[in-house]
């Protein structure tokens, strides 16, 4: 049964590499029936199982799934082990992020807020995961427009993430949650130079085609289109949309956001006949990944529509 699960594993991070998100679901599926059958339902190999899935759910839009998924794993983690424990608080931290997309912001901010004592207790407030957990605290209060306290939040966990070896890839990944609050707060200038901190930490680790590095390209183009350096974000969106085709190929979510951020900065110059083939595009892959009541794939369509309006007005 082992070896059936890690062949399971294997099929799915090819899937997920693939970009073939909606053929992973029975996968995970049968890996989360095996490990119940081979751990029962208080192991703590169960709760991690039905945590993957849940965050399937979550990446795909499919919330109360999700949901329903995170509830069990902390459930069954608090069964087993207890709810002190680093593994509970990781999963109220994966749920907490849930409720973060779903902007039920009251329950995620408690959780987060939970999951961070648990982390403090065990693993220690120096530890990576304490400093993930800040992070998280950030995005969501970011999203809830204390940008403020979120950019504290982002600070303490760069604090943190500096002092850790082998964590050079998360540094990079906090500078670019930094760098949003510190733009609505006025600090464009500290906010483009975190953003090519972490350019250049990608590039040193992983090299210029690397779906980091991609990442990377597209949070520095999103900050000259939020600037109003148009040019700038489309040269920089283009390349990244060039990085994704190779590693990714045209069918795939990252694919289709990245050519709809292509997309609105055409807009933005009213360049309207070269960007509605980018929503176009867009809306065609998220149809053919999702269905059509996913939110990406509904987004898609309202900026189609959208931006039909501005051309048959002359807007």
């Amino acid at each position: 049964m082992s070896d059936s699960l890690a062949a399971l594993r294997e099929q799915i991070d090819a899937l997920y590499t693939q970009g073939r998100v909606k053929d992973v679901e029975p996968l995970l599926l049968e890996a989360v029936e095996l490990t119940r059958q081979k751990c029962g339902e208080q192991d703590v190999a169960y709760a991690a199982m039905l945590n993957d899935l849940a965050s399937h759910y979550r990446e795909t839009g499919q919330f109360p799934l999700a949901e329903t998924n995170y509830l069990l794993a902390a459930k069954t983690i608090e069964q087993a082990i207890g709810r002190e424990q680093a593994d509970y608080a990781t999963t109220i931290n994966n749920l907490a992020g849930l409720y973060r997309l779903m902007k039920e912001y009251s329950k995620s901010e408690a959780l987060f807020m939970e999951a961070s004592q648990i982390y403090a207790q065990t693993v220690g407030q120096e530890h990576f995961l304490f400093a993930s957990v800040l992070n998280n605290c950030g995005l969501l209060y970011q999203d809830m427009g204390d940008q403020a306290q979120a950019a504290g939040f982002h600070e303490r966990a760069i604090a943190i993430i500096r002092t850790l070896e082998d964590e050079e890839i998360s540094l990079a990944t906090s500078l670019n949650n930094l760098a949003g609050p510190y733009r609505v707060l006025g600090k464009n200038r500290e906010a483009e130079a975190l953003l090519q901190e972490a350019l250049r930490i990608y590039e040193r680790l992983v090299g210029k085609t690397h779906p980091l590095y991609a990442s990377g390209l597209n949070n520095l183009a999103a900050y000259y289109s939020m600037t109003r350096e148009y040019a700038q974000a489309e040269a920089l969106y283009r390349q990244t949309l060039e990085i994704c085709l190779q590693v990714y190929g045209q069918e795939n979510q990252k694919y289709a956001a990245v050519i709809t951020n292509l997309g609105q900065v055409l807009e933005k110059t009213k360049r309207y006949q070269e960007a509605l083939p980018c929503y176009t595009k867009a809306a065609e892959i998220n149809r053919r990944l999702f269905q059509v009541e996913h939110p990406a794939y509904i987004r898609s369509m309202e900026r189609i529509n959208q931006l039909k309006r501005k051309i048959n007005t002359g807007g």
